[in-house]
């Protein structure tokens, strides 16, 4: 990724805002300048206008009484004055007012006297004031038909102006007041009129100082009266110049009267100020060429712009030496220290010396430097601790102070050399618990399997016997059958049969003994039954002490206990045929002896022997079928005797297994080091 220089990212932030800063505030500074031109501009050309209009209204005042004076006087005196006394009026009205070109009183026709015109009028020539009793404008020539005479016969007002004029006679330009005078009745009689000499008033409009402009007097109908070109006086009107943005402002200063505006004359602008003069409703304009007037202000505005151009570059010079040296190196050397302390030298010095945030920031890193330099002791602290857990060793001792998430790592191998230690603790009691259980059980299971071996030979043995009983009871049921054929066609043979009989006695003597006999060794197998249905309940709580590794031993030593009842079960019914037999083997001693007496006694009695003879054989027939059935169940009682001594070896086999890896276990454990 392509890193950008700081220098270069400050420089364009900075120096924009300098440089549009600068320049609104040159902007301002311009455009407040300017203001305050236009403002003076407008300050100075309407003091001006002001001036010139108290003036012209002045002169115009002055000659307005003048002619209100000849005009009343007339009303008052006429009848009663002479041509003389009007020739005095008109001589000292005109002469009292230096502004007055000349005064007239122009009666109506045969107004004055029945004449049927009287026109006295006096002006000035060359200084003086000159008396003419009856002044003619020209040959054919009327006054009465003059503007000036036929406005004031329809007004209202005291005094009116005519529009300027050029008099041809006197070859200069003037403007009349014109004021009506009447009889006592209220009738018109004529028109006293003065006469202004607009030659000072055109020179003090034109030389008024207008710097880059000018000034010039209009007409209320807009033809110019005073203009720095003469060809236009009393001859142009401005809403007709050729110039079609000054004739737009002719209008405009028609239809207004006081204010502002501006026209173009070719490439160049004028602004212009105007306002009315009252008394006559002509208007004073001044034009002043904008550039001109704006001439100090681009001034301004070009020194603000040089200025500005030569702030910003030195702005930008000792904002880029600021960043170099205050910044940018000093961050160059923070980049440099960092990429050494990134390639694992935190032995690196930071060689910054400033006051601003970078010291800040290299306080910081230095602190972050320390911190690190511990960490990688709290690392190599706990890569050692490691090492001894993986030796064994679960005693250990942390030396640093952990701060931060290191805490954390400390408390956590602290917690896990506790857990370890209890839990290698626990596995080590319950090994040596399991141990002895299972020396336990491995040595009632050698019993058991001894007493299983033992039984079984028992068994064996009684199986023998019954069968060795079974032989003779069958044998005597032959025998009895035998004789219970041949007692009935041989009675002869009784005596024989009781040698016989005797014989039969003693093996029944003999029956009894070996049925005690089989009654001590089914006893014997009740107590073995017993015995293993202890070692049974022995072995199941030894196996509930082994918990989750004697459950395998739990059932098997279920299987014993059952297989013990089963075999005691058995044994109890053994017992009860053996009891039967010896109760019938008892009947058969005491019946043969009975038969051997009856032998002895009754040879006659055959028929009675026959039917005990049947008996005996019935008898012998049960007997023998109860010998098969106690057979059968201690066929049954020997299996069960040879399972229970498999199952004993198999428990004596697993229980040396299981202390075997118990011991195994206690070496593991042996292997930690624990408090």
């Amino acid at each position: 990724m392509k890193k950008q220089s700081i220098k270069k990212m400050a420089l364009l932030i900075v120096v924009p805002t300098i440089s549009i800063a600068v320049l609104v505030i040159s902007l301002l500074g311009y455009m407040t300048a300017r203001k305050t031109i236009l403002t003076t501009s407008n300050s100075e050309m309407e003091f001006c206008l002001s001036s010139v209009t108290e003036k012209i209204q002045k002169s115009l005042s002055n000659n307005r009484k003048v002619v209100e004076t000849i005009a009343r006087t007339v009303e008052s005196l006429g009848s009663h004055m002479t041509e003389e006394d009007y020739g005095k009026l008109l001589t000292s009205s005109v002469g009292t007012n230096d502004e007055t070109f000349g005064g007239g009183i122009w009666y109506g026709e045969n107004a004055y006297k029945n004449k049927q015109y009287f026109s006295p009028y006096c002006m000035r020539e060359n200084g003086k004031v000159t008396y003419f009793d009856n002044y003619s404008l020209g040959d054919g020539v009327l006054y009465t038909d003059q503007d000036w005479y036929k406005n004031a016969m329809d007004i209202k007002e005291s005094v009116v102006w005519s529009e300027p004029y050029y008099d041809e006679f006197a070859k200069i330009s003037m403007v009349t007041a014109s004021a009506p005078f009447y009889n006592g009745a209220g009738n018109f009689m004529g028109v006293a009129t003065t006469d202004i000499d607009l030659t000072e008033l055109q020179k003090m409009i034109t030389s008024l100082e207008i710097e880059g402009g000018r000034a010039f007097l209009i007409s209320a109908k807009g033809v110019y009266i005073a203009d720095e070109d003469s060809e236009k006086l009393l001859k142009q009107n401005i809403t007709e110049e050729q110039n079609s943005s000054l004739a737009e402002l002719g209008k405009q200063i028609l239809e207004k009267k006081n204010g502002t505006g501006s026209y173009k004359d070719g490439k160049t602008k004028y602004m212009v100020w105007y306002s009315e003069v009252p008394e006559s409703d002509w208007y004073i304009v001044t034009a002043v060429n904008r550039k001109e007037l704006m001439k100090e202000t681009n001034a301004l505005g070009r020194n603000l712009l040089i200025g500005c151009i030569f702030f910003i570059f030195i702005s930008t010079y000792l904002v880029y030496r600021f960043m170099s040296r205050s910044i940018v190196k000093p961050l160059e050397k923070l980049a440099l220290t960092t990429k050494e302390i990134a390639d694992g030298n935190l032995d690196v010095k930071i060689d910054i010396k400033s006051d601003n945030e970078i010291g800040v920031v290299v306080e910081s890193l230095e602190k972050t430097v320390a911190q690190l330099q511990n960490y990688i002791a709290y690392i190599n602290e706990i890569a050692v601790t490691l090492g001894t857990i993986a030796e064994g060793k679960l005693v250990f001792e942390l030396q640093h102070d952990y701060s931060g998430e290191f805490a954390k790592i400390k408390e956590a191998m602290l917690g896990i050399s506790s857990s370890l230690t209890k839990a290698l603790t626990s596995i080590y009691e319950s090994s040596e618990r399991i141990a002895n259980g299972s020396e336990q059980v491995a040595d009632n299971g050698q019993v058991l399997a001894e007493g299983a071996v033992e039984q079984t030979e028992s068994v064996d043995r009684l199986a023998n016997t019954i069968k060795d009983i079974s032989e003779i009871i069958n044998n005597n049921a032959e025998h009895a059958g035998e004789a219970n054929e041949k007692v009935n066609g041989v009675g002869q043979e009784i005596l024989a049969s009781c040698d016989k009989m005797n014989q039969m006695t003693k093996a029944i003597n003999v029956i009894s003994e070996q049925s005690k006999e089989t009654s001590r060794i089914i006893q014997t197998i009740e107590e073995i039954a017993s015995q293993t249905n202890m070692l049974s309940m022995n072995a199941a709580i030894e196996a509930a002490r082994a918990g989750e590794a004697g459950k395998g031993f739990a059932v098997v030593a279920d299987q014993v206990r059952e297989l013990a009842n089963k075999s005691a079960e058995a044994v109890k019914e053994t017992n009860a045929l053996i009891a039967q037999t010896l109760e019938a083997v008892a009947n058969g001693e005491e019946m043969a002896r009975v038969t051997e007496e009856a032998l002895k006694s009754v040879v006659a009695s055959s028929d009675e022997v026959a039917v005990l003879i049947e008996k005996i054989t019935k008898e012998s027939n049960e007997q023998a079928n109860k010998l098969v059935a106690i057979q059968n169940e201690v066929d049954q009682i020997s299996t069960v005797v040879k399972n229970n001594s498999d199952i004993a070896e198999e428990s004596a086999g697993a229980s040396e297994e299981l202390s075997a890896q118990v011991q195994m276990l206690e070496q593991l454990v042996g292997q930690f080091e624990l408090e």
